[in-house]
């Protein structure tokens, strides 16, 4: 298969269009649910874009909706990964992990991602963060939760104290790679849901707690696996030319799921996207929801300092003439986006 070319879209394009009159916001049908669409024609069940650092929310379709997550929980598993590189000051190309048993038999002869590594074998932390990203290896999640945490039990536990931490209050992890793996023959499987105001707030801690971890590995498009270098494709990052870094998701009952940022100059923007039907209608409906964002955020700027008078302009202030220079500091511009503590609160 080609890899899809990554898409270009102008701010100036979009420039006289409503900020989110997109088709992504367009509201759910629910008979839809049950009826297979055509490539093209599917839209997120439920989908979040924000202002990393202001935490403005430029668009957001059922925040709040709870959701399986899938493979985003290997987001959390690789900021957790992250910690563990910090703290040991390891040197991902350096240091290693071992696919166990356990890791190996874990998501072996089922239909899931993986990175194919056999048990006993010894991958590099860069191997490993590199193929959580790129591949979304169910695999190397399992081993990383052992090498972390001495178990796949305790780290999931430790996925969930610091989603509480976070303030994710809709989210429970019920593994490390979101597959969701039945326990035994009859049980049914207990699958990880979250929110995309709770998956908005995993991505804004992960970027700020690791960012440059974060920019090295979630922005990764390849790795290399017993001398092969493999590529894949579909990556969202291979398909927005202003994508920083992304995980996606896929279950049957989830469909696909994205979360991912993406930054132009000093904004970087974190999206969510959840239960789009097809993985091209969920890059799409990212890329459109950012390149929105972008524009909305531009056309508020101009305005705000179009309305600002030159720095050397006298104003009466307090009873004094003072220079417009000296107060602009103290001054705020209010914003029409509301924050994400606003849309996503109780």
């Amino acid at each position: 298969m080609k890899e899809r070319k990554r898409q270009n879209f102008s701010l100036s394009s979009l420039f006289f269009a409503a900020a989110f009159s997109v088709s992504v916001g367009a509201s759910f049908d629910a008979e839809a649910a049950f009826k297979r669409p055509n490539i093209g024609e599917s839209t997120p069940q439920s989908m979040l874009i924000m202002d990393a650092e202001t935490s403005e929310v430029y668009y957001a379709h059922n925040p709040q909706k709870p959701w399986v997550t899938a493979s985003l929980n290997k987001a959390m598993a690789l900021h957790l990964f992250f910690e563990h590189i910090k703290a040991e000051g390891a040197d991902p190309h350096d240091a290693t992990i071992t696919i166990s048993p356990q890791a190996f038999r874990y998501l072996n002869g089922y239909s899931a991602s993986t990175l194919d590594a056999a048990s006993g074998e010894t991958i590099s932390y860069d191997l490993a963060a590199r193929s959580i990203i790129a591949k979304s290896a169910g695999d190397v999640a399992y081993a990383i939760a052992e090498h972390v945490s001495g178990s796949h039990k305790e780290f999931v536990t430790l996925m969930n104290k610091t989603a509480q931490d976070w303030g994710m209050a809709n989210t429970h992890f019920t593994d490390a790679s979101g597959f969701s793996k039945r326990p035994r023959r009859g049980v049914a499987r207990a699958y990880s849901k979250s929110t995309s105001c709770d998956m908005a707030i995993m991505m804004q801690n992960i970027i700020a707690h690791n960012p440059a971890l974060y920019k090295e590995y979630f922005g990764a498009t390849t790795y290399t696996h017993h001398g092969k270098t493999k590529a894949p494709s579909r990556l969202f990052t291979n398909f927005y030319k202003h994508a920083e870094g992304q995980k996606s998701g896929y279950l049957n009952v989830s469909r696909n799921n994205l979360v991912a940022s993406a930054t132009i100059g000093d904004t970087r923007l974190i999206g969510v996207t959840l239960g789009t039907y097809w993985r091209p209608d969920s890059n799409r409906a990212m890329a459109e929801g950012f390149q929105n964002a972008f524009t909305a955020k531009a056309v508020m700027q101009a305005t705000s300092y179009a309305m600002r008078p030159d720095t050397d302009t006298k104003i009466s202030y307090n009873g004094e003439d003072i220079s417009f220079d000296s107060l602009a500091p103290n001054l705020e511009t209010a914003s029409p986006y509301p924050t994400l503590q606003q849309v996503c609160k109780p």
